[in-house]
């Protein structure tokens, strides 16, 4: 997730991404499904939280 680091002013806390896994594949050059699974584990990981076009990841700095 080093992407998601670049792109936040701050590099710990509660972080909400509103992107398509589409999107968001292109932006890591992984496939959607590569992605969907990725995702999935850092969910069950309880890591993330994954709702209908949203990403959220309480705590940004769990995910080094």
């Amino acid at each position: 997730f080093a992407f998601l680091r670049l792109r936040c002013i701050t590099q710990a806390g509660r972080k909400v991404l509103k992107i398509k896994m589409e999107t968001l594949g292109h932006e890591l050059h992984q496939s959607r499904l590569n992605v969907s699974h990725m995702l999935n584990q850092l969910q069950e990981e309880g890591l993330i939280s994954i709702t209908r076009g949203l990403i959220t990841i309480p705590q940004l700095e769990l995910l080094r």
